[in-house]
């Protein structure tokens, strides 16, 4: 299962797997989002195994939840890149990659 996930799924939160423009992060986040909830067999697939899968897999998902957050930012939705970031801090193994707390009073800084 974890093979699927690395070779396919993974693939699929890739902007360009869902969407035309490759700076369009919006459906891979959505996606991502649903996957990520329990019973959605992603937290099995991601679960700690000693080998460096998982954490590639939830860098990869730093790197979306950043991107994201930065298109909502540049879109004029600052307060919705707010929330994307202040989300990811749900979740502990995301918490390490996404310093949300210094990007999150970066945004608000520029938008006060």
């Amino acid at each position: 299962e974890r093979a699927a996930f690395e070779g396919g799924m993974a693939r699929l939160l890739l902007p360009e797997k869902a969407l035309a423009s490759l700076l369009d992060y919006s459906l891979s986040w959505h996606l991502y989002e649903v996957l990520r909830r329990p019973g959605t067999g992603l937290q099995q697939l991601c679960s700690p195994s000693g080998d460096g899968g998982r954490v590639e897999a939830f860098e990869r998902a730093a790197v979306l939840i950043s991107n994201y957050a930065a298109q909502l930012e540049a879109q004029g939705d600052w307060q919705w890149a707010v929330y994307v970031l202040m989300d990811a801090r749900r979740d502990p193994l995301l918490r390490g990659l996404i310093n949300a707390e210094y990007i999150v009073r970066d945004i608000l800084t520029r938008h006060s």
